[in-house]
């Protein structure tokens, strides 16, 4: 069970690697942004990524499963309103119909 779980983190972790570089593109050349404020993002992506295991952990300790797994899907529908209240980029370009 444990060696299943780390090959999954394993395989999960490298997969992101190789976006970094196209996100750091995507910031400085479509977004206008320097590259330290790419790194900047991308720093504090990374360091969100190992502290949310650490927290989500202490949570669902604290709080158990069931009620851990209700408050993230209501912070997932919070986050997706705002898509569903405006036109996306998209849209306006006449990529998405």
């Amino acid at each position: 069970m444990v060696g299943s779980s780390l090959i999954g983190m394993l395989v999960n972790n490298t997969g992101g690697s190789f976006l970094w570089p196209l996100n750091a593109i995507y910031i400085h050349d479509h977004l206008g942004k320097s590259l330290v404020i790419a790194g900047l993002a991308l720093t504090l992506n990374s360091a969100a990524g190992m502290i949310g295991p650490l927290l989500g952990g202490i949570l669902v300790e604290a709080y158990g499963f069931s009620l851990m797994v209700g408050v993230m899907v209501i912070c997932l529908f919070i986050a997706i309103i705002p898509s569903l209240c405006y036109e996306l980029p998209l849209k306006k370009q006449g990529v998405v119909k």
